[in-house]
């Protein structure tokens, strides 16, 4: 199934039948598509390597964080699985470009720090794998990623 059959069937099974798909650059371990139509602005993201749903996981986890941190990132659609395959969709965010010299912008980044700072990333651990605390640094390496990707 190509890339874009596979968005559709997902955005499908979720109740979103999408009457656009735009393949979107950037994807290393995942291919993304937004899918737009009945209303409905999304970005269905899912696995190159079928193996990489616990990344999903972890990044579901992040959403919901920094949601709770009141950190402006995509909402959390759906995280699932379709025939095998790992697949996340969240709502589409329109990114904008900050200037250095916009003071805004600079406060902006301050909150969403102090937003991360909120977030307790040892829950993280402790909620997926007890025994794995050493797993710590990575999580906040990639809850880091994921909020600067949504924030972009």
């Amino acid at each position: 199934m190509n890339v874009l059959a596979r968005a559709e069937a997902i955005a499908r099974a979720i109740g979103a039948g999408p009457a656009g798909l735009t393949e979107l650059a950037g994807g290393n371990m995942n291919h993304v598509v937004r899918a737009t139509g009945g209303g409905r602005d999304l970005v269905v993201r899912f696995a190159k390597d079928p193996r990489g749903q616990d990344r999903f996981d972890a990044e579901a986890w992040c959403l919901r964080a920094a949601e709770r941190a009141g950190i402006r990132t995509s909402a959390l659609v759906a995280r699932g699985e379709l025939s095998g395959v790992s697949y996340l969709v969240v709502d589409f965010l329109d990114g904008v470009t900050a200037d250095a010299a916009d003071a805004g912008a600079w406060h902006a980044i301050g909150a969403f720090a102090a937003g991360l700072a909120r977030i307790d990333v040892v829950r993280w651990a402790r909620e997926r794998r007890p025994a794995r605390l050493d797993e710590l640094a990575g999580r906040s390496a990639e809850l880091l990623r994921v909020l600067l990707r949504s924030a972009a």
